[in-house]
């Protein structure tokens, strides 16, 4: 048997190693600055603050097939405030809160909304007992009051 290719010198192995070196020294650098990278994006993501306060009601709307009728609608309110505290939700100006919620900048709430009226929402910071923000769950209805029918005949 004869071999072809003669075994490896030492020579031959650093110049292998160095050739090793070069090609794994960029392929590590970027997945190291992708790992970074990504890190990075994480942080941004999570650090996001709120500037100011929001209240958002969905759905925004409840109809109601005549006016006048109550409408009938599960609402979802949703909050976020800039720092944590004590907030309250409140309905239009009801002494009595709705929700509260302790060491929180962020709130959900399911309110079973049952009204003929548009109500009008408020988040309410309870330590300096100040409106933060409001928003409204409005009623529309698809048929309007009815109209008193004139008769199209008179006895006199």
């Amino acid at each position: 048997m004869s071999f072809k290719h003669a075994p490896l010198c030492a020579r031959d192995m650093n110049k292998h190693w160095t050739l090793q070196k070069y090609l794994i020294s960029p392929l590590v650098l970027l997945l190291l600055s992708l790992a970074s990278a990504a890190q990075a994006n994480d942080q941004t993501t999570t650090t996001t603050r709120v500037l100011a306060p929001s209240l958002e009601v969905t759905p925004p709307r409840c109809v109601a097939l005549h006016q006048g009728q109550i409408c009938y609608q599960s609402a979802q309110l949703a909050w976020q405030a800039p720092q944590a505290g004590r907030y309250c939700l409140f309905i239009s100006n009801d002494a009595q809160a709705l929700k509260c919620w302790e060491h929180q900048d962020i709130g959900n709430f399911t309110f079973d909304f049952q009204s003929p009226h548009t109500l009008t929402f408020r988040l309410r910071n309870m330590h300096t007992h100040q409106d933060l923000v409001q928003t409204q769950l409005s009623v529309a209805w698809v048929y309007g009051k009815e109209k008193r029918r004139r008769t199209s005949w008179r006895l006199f």
